[in-house]
């Protein structure tokens, strides 16, 4: 699926803005068909974008300016060309890392994505994908992940539901209690159902997610929940 067109937004790019003219600039690049002969300009310009979003983050029109740019990453991520989309993946989080909590709207449209190439055969997209989306939980704080994970628990694909179970670990470390709480039900339903995955290492970890659990919420609430499992 090509993204571009979906979210880019030509009358935003005729601000006189020289930052918006920049990343017009280097969106432009991406109205070429992805080739062997221009991947590598397609990577730099990601690269340019990433140095020109620590410079403009704090402007009014970068949110607007991500949006318009995020069609162009969005193909760059599914790129079957592993450098290109591991730049693609750096971009944002890099982009996570200085917009902080803000990048929460954005987690909807680089979610779905980041966490389908997970499952590719090349465990070096698995990897990349991985690191990405924990540091979107860690820099972000965002509980908004955590419906988007659940829906993703039963994937047929080993990768994927191993990916979700690092994940969960990753927001029970980083992500406050008091957020937490509002998944909680949640959070114990991807426990029960996933310490009896098919696949050992899912299982394992698993139950390291249920004992940081038990650690982060209370003993009521923890022994409500002892009620209903077993490990």
């Amino acid at each position: 699926m090509n993204f571009e067109s979906i979210y880019y937004n030509q009358e935003f790019y005729n601000k006189p803005d020289s930052y918006v003219k920049d990343a017009h600039k280097l969106l432009s690049i991406f109205n070429e068909k992805e080739s062997e002969n221009n991947w590598e300009k397609f990577n730099n310009a990601l690269k340019q974008f990433k140095e020109l979003s620590a410079q403009m983050v704090t402007s009014s029109d970068y949110n607007d300016i991500l949006k318009s740019f995020s069609g162009a990453i969005l193909n760059s991520i599914n790129s079957e060309r592993g450098a290109l989309s591991k730049t693609a993946l750096d971009v944002i989080g890099e982009i996570s890392y200085l917009m902080k909590f803000n990048f929460e709207s954005f987690i909807d449209i680089f979610f779905p994505t980041i966490l389908e190439i997970t499952g590719k055969s090349n465990n070096i997209f698995t990897q990349n994908g991985l690191n990405c989306l924990k540091k979107i939980i860690t820099n972000t704080g965002s509980i908004k992940i955590i419906p988007q994970l659940f829906v993703q628990k039963t994937n047929k694909k080993k990768k994927i539901r191993q990916v979700v179970a690092e994940c969960i670990e990753t927001c029970l470390q980083h992500i406050s209690t008091k957020k937490l709480y509002d998944y909680i039900d949640i959070i114990e339903q991807l426990i029960k159902e996933g310490i009896y995955d098919r696949e050992q290492i899912i299982r394992d970890t698993y139950k390291k997610i249920y004992q940081s659990y038990k650690k982060i919420f209370n003993d009521n609430i923890v022994h409500r929940y002892v009620l209903l499992i077993y490990i």
